[in-house]
């Protein structure tokens, strides 16, 4: 039998205990999921929301974003599933999605539901909070997560692997806390406005018709219009959105702005998102090694499409070597980086075979040492699965 939640189960400014579900079992809030206003609070109670009984109960004393009992990589994961639930369980949806152009663009078929107006801001920004502790707290293994492409939709993992990213660069740039807030949560709703088509995009093969490049070139206004529409109000969070395509030379989209007169975080926005993008596994091509994007990015740099002391910034923040690369040393060990080093390209590693042939125990190199320097980066074999790979990221091998 469901549980009935009551005034007892929610407390203004904590996290909730367990999912809540409304009574036709709709999935309304995620465990943890802070609540951030008295008009959350009453629209739960006057839909009668639910507890499912076989949920376990978390303290309430625990913060949301607090490092939980569980490694880097499910932390990560943990938000992703997060980020899906807010995303698609905020708003209506009526008609399932089987291919493009069967059906109407997303803005124009979805209506979004009041109760969600009330919750919709408050649970981005109690995600982007999380992944911004995650990452202020274990900067190598959050950035090895985006290498090690940890998170199941590719459209959901790459607006949390972005990010990621945007928090690495953003400290760079010594952001104010509360514009970190807005970089992360625009960077999380970035592509709202064609977030299920993505995927149907990365699964399959083959160019784009000529509406499915109009219904991209559209989703930054589309995605921002939403963002308004779901109560958000934040004009830092919006243009960020809104300008995430925009070039430094004034070929992007939707307005063609030049240079310094694209929002400065909007340009961070652009380079994570294209890092992020290129090494990740898709359907329709091979994943890039993350030292040639950087060095493609450089090129864009150069040649004015974007602005060359954010790439500076980025290759400061995670390195030449980025933690969860694969690497072959000078002495012929084959290793995978699991620290920046003091340098760019001298990073900590742990060698895991000699020739071939798997060590018995992961051994730690500091390639700033000649015979341990970094010949080469390596693509990841199919064995590289992040859980499989997450030890090196804890205690036990300090």
């Amino acid at each position: 039998m469901n549980l009935l939640v009551t005034t007892n189960d929610l407390l203004l400014g904590h996290p909730i205990r367990k999912d809540i579900f409304d009574p036709d079992g709709t999935l309304l809030l995620s465990k943890g999921t802070v609540l951030g206003s008295k008009a959350m609070i009453d629209s739960l109670l006057a839909r009668k929301a639910e507890f499912h009984p076989d949920q376990p109960v978390v303290p309430t004393s625990q913060p949301f974003g607090k490092k939980p009992e569980i490694g880097p990589f499910e932390l990560m994961q943990a938000r992703c599933e997060d980020l899906k639930k807010v995303s698609f369980h905020s708003f209506d949806d009526g008609n399932a999605i089987e291919s493009l152009g069967t059906v109407r663009p997303w803005y124009d078929k979805h209506k979004l539901r009041s109760f969600e107006v009330a919750t919709f801001v408050g649970s981005l920004k109690s995600i982007a909070t999380s992944v911004i502790n995650a990452v202020n707290r274990e900067p190598d293994s959050s950035i090895a997560a985006i290498i090690l492409n940890v998170g199941t939709s590719y459209a959901i993992r790459h607006q949390v692997h972005s990010a990621i990213l945007a928090v690495m660069i953003g400290k760079e740039f010594s952001l104010p806390h509360h514009h970190m807030v807005s970089l992360v949560c625009a960077a999380l709703t970035m592509n709202l406005g064609f977030l299920e088509y993505q995927d149907i995009l990365n699964n399959r093969s083959g160019g784009l018709t000529e509406d499915e490049k109009g219904m991209i070139n559209m989703h930054p206004l589309i995605g921002s219009e939403m963002l308004t529409t779901s109560g958000v109000n934040d004009p830092v969070w919006l243009d960020c959105v809104l300008h995430h395509h925009e070039q430094w030379d004034g070929s992007g989209y939707p307005d063609g702005l030049v240079g310094g007169k694209i929002p400065q975080l909007a340009q961070i926005l652009q380079v994570v998102d294209m890092f992020s993008a290129r090494i990740s596994v898709r359907s329709w091509g091979q994943k890039e090694l993350a030292n040639a994007t950087i060095a493609d990015l450089l090129r864009n740099a150069a040649g004015n499409k974007c602005n060359p002391q954010i790439i500076k910034a980025l290759i400061k923040s995670i390195g030449a070597f980025p933690p969860g690369s694969r690497v072959q040393l000078a002495n012929e060990e084959n290793a995978i980086v699991v620290q920046r080093g003091q340098s760019a390209t001298t990073p900590i590693v742990y060698s895991l075979s000699l020739n071939g042939r798997p060590l018995n125990v992961p051994i730690r190199r500091d390639t700033s040492i000649e015979r341990f320097a970094i010949k080469a980066l390596l693509p990841h074999g199919p064995q590289d699965t992040p859980l499989r790979l997450q030890p090196l990221w804890g205690i036990g091998l300090a």
